[in-house]
């Protein structure tokens, strides 16, 4: 039972890490200004955030728990690197965490918002979406699937994500609101 509760731990922090670390990447890179080291802070992030995943509270905001974990690694890496100069302080950077989790949840508010809108869409061409974007078939071969054009394919994607997108601004106007 230990190692299935384990490999569920394990599933939960591959995929929260697997929807942040770009972003937690970013705020080290934006950091640091060297990918070299930036690849070594975020390898060390990673691990040291499995090995504390047991404290993550589970609903939680990973990305903010994240992004803690990643600013001390960066400070300890900075303090590491006597030749070379450190560029910010410690307020800058906590200014600069605030920036990145103030973009998180403006891009998360947009995510939820497409996700209620791809739900509203007619059954075709929700399935449409699925097969482009879920499951990464390229649209000649989803032309193929229906026996269709190409071009018809082509088409039918870019009126719906000219409709997904007048339904998420629509969205998000309605919720300022």
């Amino acid at each position: 039972m230990n190692d299935q509760n384990n490999n569920m731990d394990y599933k939960a922090y591959m995929s929260l890490l697997s929807l942040n670390y770009q972003r937690i990447y970013s705020y080290i890179l934006m950091l640091v200004a060297n990918h070299n080291n930036a690849d070594d802070i975020m390898q060390e992030t990673t691990i040291v955030m499995f090995e504390k995943f047991d404290s993550f509270e589970k609903g939680s905001d990973f990305f903010a728990w994240a992004i803690t974990i990643a600013k001390y690694k960066t400070f300890e890496f900075l303090k590491k690197q006597k030749r070379e100069k450190v560029i910010f302080n410690q307020e800058i950077i906590n200014l600069l965490g605030e920036e990145s989790k103030e973009r998180f949840d403006k891009q998360k508010e947009w995510l939820d918002a497409l996700k209620k809108c791809v739900s509203l869409l007619p059954k075709t061409d929700h399935q449409l979406v699925n097969l482009r974007y879920h499951e990464n078939i390229s649209i000649t071969a989803i032309a193929a699937r229906f026996g269709c054009s190409f071009q018809k394919i082509y088409r039918e994607m870019a009126r719906i994500n000219n409709t997904l997108i007048y339904c998420v601004r629509r969205t998000l106007r309605l919720e300022e609101a």
